[in-house]
């Protein structure tokens, strides 16, 4: 039995991607139009797809009241983001490539490959990356990309990720995301390399990292090695942390072994 509903929907989508065509080639009054058919005596109120529509209408309808250009980009920037939160990629990135204004388009295109890489799609995330234009928008796109991939375990490829930026200020900045992305997840060892590569050597992440891998080191039974990394711990605060969970984890194992004799 045909899905009354998806055929609706499809056809509405139809209507839809025709409207930002024909927006894009100047012919506004259409676009309205088809948009307003496309959504008329559907009935669904809260349909995610009738809701993009009607955002585009009144997006759409700026183009008469102010700056053509400006007007043009704003309208499809704001559609191509609706549709990317709503993970239709495809028809997100089809419309930011639309759009004229160079940094509209490319400012469109770094947050359509960050809600990529959100949902895990790395690879169609990072294909993108050589259609930003923007050097702050490339940048800002490759640190968030990269931190997605140390959330998801894919340390590597976040590292040499972030090792491809070629500007000094955004690399160290990317390095310094990766290293509290790499500790919220417990790699210690990634967080310090990349704090290295940050030049956050000798701050309160720094010592924090430490601190981290002390504790780690801890809960392996691997006392010995926890208190040595503690000594690298130059900051009182910190120090005094990374000692209370290696004393804990140590009155932790002897009360096991009492309950085990």
């Amino acid at each position: 039995m045909t899905d009354l509903f998806e055929v609706g929907k499809e056809k509405r989508f139809r209507g839809l991607d025709r409207a930002v065509e024909l927006a894009a080639s100047g012919e506004v009054e259409k676009a309205i139009n088809v948009i307003l058919r496309s959504i008329s005596g559907s009935g669904l109120l809260h349909d995610p797809v009738v809701e993009t529509a009607l955002k585009a209408e009144c997006a759409l309808e700026a183009i008469r009241s102010g700056s053509e250009e400006e007007a043009h980009s704003a309208a499809l920037h704001e559609l191509a983001t609706d549709l990317a939160v709503e993970n239709d990629f495809e028809r997100a990135l089809r419309i930011a490539k639309l759009i004229r204004d160079e940094p509209s388009r490319s400012l469109a295109l770094s947050q359509i490959s960050l809600f990529l890489a959100e949902a895990g799609q790395f690879e169609a995330a990072l294909n993108i990356l050589s259609e930003i234009t923007g050097v702050l928008d490339l940048s800002s796109t490759v640190i968030a990309v990269a931190e997605q991939l140390a959330l998801a375990g894919q340390s590597e490829k976040a590292l040499a990720i972030a090792r491809q930026i070629t500007d000094e200020g955004y690399r160290a900045m990317a390095f310094e995301e990766l290293g509290t992305a790499f500790l919220e997840v417990g790699q210690c060892e990634y967080a310090l390399e990349c704090l290295k590569n940050s030049g956050a050597e000798g701050t309160e992440l720094w010592f924090e990292a430490y601190a981290r891998i002390a504790r780690q080191l801890a809960k392996r039974g691997e006392f010995l090695k926890a208190f040595k990394t503690v000594r690298e711990i130059d900051d009182d605060r910190i120090r005094s942390k990374a000692l209370h969970w290696i004393e804990s984890e140590l009155v932790i194992r002897r009360m096991l072994a009492r309950i085990e004799e």
